[in-house]
């Protein structure tokens, strides 16, 4: 069944709530060029208590116990501080509050989560679903109850299908973050043939992947080479050999952490040292852990932020550990951001009552918040327009991701 979660947080100990929270509104106030400060100033003035009862809800649809439990613990914890934040500094005739469910990373259980946010009235937009696996099925259900869903996680939607109209997809799409790979082979003045590995067990991903970066490509400079694994292949040293036969100076593989762990020990036994690349899905610690020494140097893009190490997020990871006494997870900083959006619109309505869906989600996809991660804005079709940002390099040392900061993605 489908694990609904609720309940209060509470303030860390030796700093006040309202202290806390005026410090992570002034560093909102940074990183979105003033916009923070609606939460502290004009939002306040000639304002009214909520009436008994009355109340507008977020929800938070998130794997809360399954494979992406740490993504999924760290998107709620960043919405419900973007949440007190509001409680604690703006007062609106109504509440604003979250409602948390708990899919698991199964599909069926993300059709069921949804279903029951969607029937909950008091709900008027969700962020999440964490997992690709629930992304499609919750999103089904959202667009049949009329939900506006902020997808902040999950990579891949069919573009202009019906079926996902409420969607605004707050991370760069696939095809949009393979700009970024092509960039940086473009930075490689040695490369002039790159091998393109496309992971048939990675589908739809891979293979949107692979395409798009082989269509990116500037055939006069560099050559693909493209490879395909079957399901079910178990061959990485052939694959590897089949690369340096043709002479790559480059490798990109899209597919999953096990594979990309299983590729990278081949290529090293065979003496590779050139560039290689990974899509999203091999920022795991499974990778670094199943590739061993082989893992080093590679990069990973990915479109989280780690705001441990980003510069406009220190405020965003001062106030997270004195709230939650912990690191801001990933996916945490995309959380808050989702949620200041969607409070702030809300607060800009100005409505004595709660929004309903449907204007709330036109006023969403009209919306902007320079945030924490990255700016929010959306293209008509619902798809993040945040001006070729929304990627980031990882790379790994010692065994651990570290953070490299903005990978571009524009037109290349």
């Amino acid at each position: 069944g489908v694990e609904s979660v609720g309940g209060e947080g509470t303030a860390p100990r030796g700093t006040s709530r309202r202290g806390l929270l005026l410090l992570v509104a002034g560093s909102a106030t940074a990183a979105a060029g003033g916009a923070g400060v609606l939460f502290a100033g004009r939002a306040r003035s000639g304002s009214v208590p909520a009436e008994e009862g009355e109340s507008l809800l977020i929800g938070v649809h998130a794997d809360l116990t399954g494979p992406d439990a740490v993504a999924g613990r760290a998107q709620e914890a960043g919405v419900r501080l973007a949440v007190e934040e509001f409680a604690g500094l703006v007062r609106l005739p109504f509440d604003v509050d979250v409602r948390v469910v708990d899919d698991g990373g199964d599909p069926q259980r993300a059709a069921a989560a949804a279903r029951e946010l969607g029937a909950d009235p008091a709900v008027r937009a969700v962020i999440g679903p964490t997992g690709e696996a629930s992304a499609r099925p919750a999103a089904e259900q959202y667009a049949r109850a009329g939900v506006p869903l902020l997808a902040l996680s999950p990579a891949e939607f069919p573009t202009g299908d019906t079926a996902y109209r409420t969607l605004l997809h707050a991370r760069p799409d696939t095809a949009a973050q393979a700009l970024a790979v092509v960039h940086r082979l473009n930075e490689e003045p040695g490369v002039r043939r790159v091998g393109l590995v496309d992971d048939r067990a990675a589908e739809p991903i891979s293979g949107i992947a692979v395409r798009a970066v082989t269509g990116a490509l500037d055939r006069d400079r560099i050559t693909p080479v493209p490879r395909v694994l079957p399901v079910g292949a178990d061959d990485p040293a052939g694959t590897a050999a089949g690369l340096l036969a043709e002479g790559v100076d480059a490798v990109v593989h899209a597919g999953r952490a096990d594979a990309v762990a299983a590729l990278a020990i081949a290529l090293a036994e065979a003496g590779f040292t050139g560039p290689r690349i990974a899509g999203e899905a091999a920022l795991r610690e499974e990778f670094p852990r199943a590739a061993g020494e082989a893992a080093e140097g590679w990069l990973v893009v990915a479109s989280r932020i780690d705001p441990a190490r980003t510069a406009d997020a220190v405020g965003f990871t001062t106030v997270f550990r004195k709230r939650f006494d912990e690191e801001p997870g990933p996916w945490a900083a995309e959380g808050y951001d989702a949620a200041r959006l969607v409070v702030e619109t809300v607060r800009r309505m100005g409505t004595g009552t709660p929004p309903d869906r449907e204007m709330l989600l036109t006023r969403l996809r009209s919306g902007r918040l320079r945030g924490v991660a990255k700016p929010l804005a959306f293209a008509a079709d619902g798809r993040l327009a945040a001006g070729g940002e929304g990627a980031y390099w990882y790379e790994v040392r010692g065994g651990e991701f570290h953070y490299l900061g903005k990978a571009p993605m524009a037109e290349v």
